[in-house]
């Protein structure tokens, strides 16, 4: 009798146990779901972000647009892009700058 008891016991033990893991995996599916709807949320804004950036973009002239690009994308300095688009070093700086200023004024609510 004392067997059955203490088996009994055992298998109500593990009953609980049991259930109690799987209610763990199903808070944690919970939790994963949320995750992942937060991350598509992110994704959401990350998109918005790169279309006003792109927006802000167009607006620039096209040699501010090629002297931002040569800069950032290319990694190139500005003597190097002075030398690559045969254009005056004061020149490139002017483009880079007022392009810059441009972008700024463009993405104002973005910065915020």
């Amino acid at each position: 009798m004392i067997i059955t008891r203490s088996r009994t016991i055992d298998k109500l033990r593990s009953k609980r146990t049991q259930g109690k893991f799987w209610q763990n995996v199903g808070k944690l599916k919970d939790l994963i779901g949320l995750f992942e709807s937060n991350n598509s949320i992110e994704n959401i804004a990350i998109n918005e972000r790169a279309i006003e950036v792109n927006k802000a973009l167009k607006d620039l002239s096209a040699i501010q647009k090629q002297v931002l690009e040569l800069s950032y994308y290319e990694g190139l300095s500005q003597s190097e892009i002075a030398k690559h688009l045969q254009i005056p070093l004061g020149t490139v700086k002017t483009h880079s700058r007022r392009g810059l200023l441009k972008l700024r004024q463009n993405l104002k609510n973005l910065l915020n």
